[in-house]
């Protein structure tokens, strides 16, 4: 497979600019395995990863948004770790993500949109960082599987009741601090 790293400034006739979006360059790239994502980035753009090959990504706590299906359908994905920082994880982010099994989600995430985990066949474990849950829209976690979801004290039965659909469950496991 193929890794890219991404530069944190390219250079245009002569002059210097600072990479802080990465659009849908890479779309469908199946051979892309892994990225390296620069400090400047501060979006991920709506498909900038989608249906890539990408087996293991980390989100640099610079990115503050996930735009919607960022890594839609990347089927090879397992691993993902969200760095501090990041706010918001878009619709669709990580939509058919069906080797995804775990993910932590920082405190410093806000907002969950609408079917970010949606079809994560294989995603059973979610452990959330914050004192209180994100605001998280309908079906964000509607996986179809059981998830073991880990919190430092508050009721992710009840908070995540409108994200998950009939065929998710949701046990909780209490992280003591």
């Amino acid at each position: 497979g193929g890794e890219v790293m991404i530069p944190s400034v390219v250079v245009y006739d002569g002059c210097s600019y600072a990479v802080t979006k990465i659009g849908a360059a890479f779309t469908d790239c199946k051979s892309l395995t892994g990225v390296t994502i620069p400090s400047t980035v501060t979006v991920l753009g709506s498909n900038c990863f989608a249906g890539t090959g990408l087996e293991f990504v980390v989100i640099p706590g610079c990115v503050r948004t996930m735009q919607g299906d960022c890594f839609v359908q990347c089927t090879d994905l397992t691993t993902v770790i969200l760095n501090s920082g990041t706010q918001k994880i878009g619709s669709n982010t990580f939509a058919g993500c069906t080797s995804l099994v775990s993910i932590d989600i920082p405190a410093s995430i806000i907002t969950i949109d609408n079917n970010a985990f949606d079809g994560c066949t294989s995603l059973t474990s979610v452990c959330f960082e914050g004192s209180e849950p994100p605001e998280m829209d309908s079906d964000a976690f509607s996986t179809g599987t059981t998830i073991l979801v880990d919190t430092p004290g508050w009721n992710p039965v009840t908070a995540m009741a409108d994200c998950i659909d009939e065929n998710t469950t949701v046990v909780w496991s209490v992280t003591t601090l």
